[in-house]
C-alpha cells in the first residue's frame, strides 16, 4: 500500500520545517512525502532539498514555474501515484495521529462502500502564527453541521473541509480529472467530483492538525460575510456564481437559472446557520 502526502510550498521559510517534522513524527510511518516547490523567492527551495537528504521519505519534486496552490496540487495528484493521498500546506502543524487515524478511518469507508471514490476528513484547531489555539473546532467556528458533508448540492457553493485535513482513495483521485480552468480550489473541488459521482465523505470531529492563520495565509479560515455585505456586491456574487456553474456543469447538467436558485437557497440556509449558531 502506497501512502503519498503532497506538499506544495511558496516562500515557505519560516514554517516549513515544523511541519516536515510534525509529518516525520506521526505514528503511521509508512508514508512518502512529496514536496513541490511553487517558484519561491526566499531559502525554501534550499530548505527542501536538506530536509529531502536526511530522510529517503521525503521526494523533492523538480517542476518549474509559479502555477499557484490549486495548480501546484492538482500537479501533483496527477503525477504522484500511489492507493491514498493527503494534502499538506507548508505552514501548518500535524498531531501525532493524524495519518494513523484519518487512514483508520478511510479503510473503514471502503469496507463499507467497496470500489466508490471516498474523501476522509477530519476537524482542526485554529492558531495563530506562534500556536496559540484560538479556536478548537474549526467546524464548530464556521457553524458546519456534521449533515452537509454528504450534501452534493451544498459543496456546490461552499467548501467545508480544507485540503490539509483530507485523504482521497485512488477512486477519488480518478473522477477528479478532468477538471475545468475555472474552479476556484483543489480541495472545493475534490469534494464536488467525488458527491457528483455517486462517492462518500466520512468526516471525524476530532480535530488532528493545527491550522495556522497569519497573514500571508493563501486562503485561510475566515468568516462567512454578512449577508448583507454580500447582497451589496451583487457584481463580484455574480461573477463568482457564474464560474462556479461553468466549473461544475459538466457533472450537474444544471441550468444557470437552476443554479442561480440553488446557490440563493443555500446562501440563505448558511447565514441562518451563522446567525442561529451564534
Amino acid at each position: 500500500m502506497k501512502l503519498a502526502i503532497l506538499l506544495s510550498t511558496y516562500n515557505g521559510m519560516n514554517y516549513l520545517e515544523e511541519q516536515v517534522d510534525s509529518i516525520i513524527a506521526q505514528t503511521y510511518t509508512d508514508w512518502k512525502l512529496y514536496i513541490r516547490d511553487d517558484a519561491s523567492t526566499d531559502a525554501t527551495v534550499a530548505l527542501i532539498k536538506r530536509l529531502a537528504d536526511t530522510d529517503p521519505r521525503i521526494i523533492n519534486i523538480s517542476s518549474s514555474g509559479n502555477l499557484g496552490a490549486k495548480e501546484s496540487f492538482m500537479w501533483m495528484l496527477r503525477n504522484v501515484e500511489a492507493d491514498y493521498y493527503m494534502f499538506c500546506d507548508h505552514d501548518d502543524v500535524w498531531l501525532p495521529k493524524k495519518v494513523e487515524l484519518t487512514l483508520k478511518r478511510m479503510q473503514e469507508a471502503e469496507a463499507e462502500h467497496s470500489g466508490s471514490p471516498v474523501i476522509a476528513c477530519t476537524n482542526l484547531k485554529l492558531v495563530d502564527a506562534k500556536l496559540n489555539v484560538f479556536a478548537e473546532s474549526y467546524w464548530k467556528f464556521r457553524h458546519y453541521p456534521m449533515s452537509v458533508f454528504n450534501d452534493k448540492y451544498y459543496h456546490l457553493f461552499y467548501n467545508n473541509m480544507p485540503g490539509c485535513t483530507m485523504m482521497l482513495n485512488r477512486e477519488a483521485k480518478a473522477v477528479c480529472f478532468p477538471y475545468s480552468e475555472k474552479i476556484v480550489m483543489h480541495d472545493a473541488w475534490f469534494a464536488i467530483a467525488v458527491l457528483w459521482n455517486k462517492g462518500f465523505v466520512v468526516a471525524d470531529p476530532e480535530p488532528l492538525m493545527l491550522y495556522r492563520q497569519h497573514e500571508h495565509n493563501v486562503v485561510g479560515a475566515k468568516k462567512t460575510r454578512s449577508l448583507m455585505n454580500q447582497l451589496g456586491m451583487i457584481s463580484e456574487l455574480m461573477a463568482k456564481t457564474r464560474e462556479q456553474h461553468l466549473s461544475t456543469v459538466s457533472l450537474t447538467h444544471m441550468s444557470f437559472t437552476r443554479f442561480v436558485i440553488m446557490k440563493a437557497y443555500y446562501l440563505l440556509r448558511e447565514h441562518l446557520s451563522n446567525f442561529f449558531g451564534k
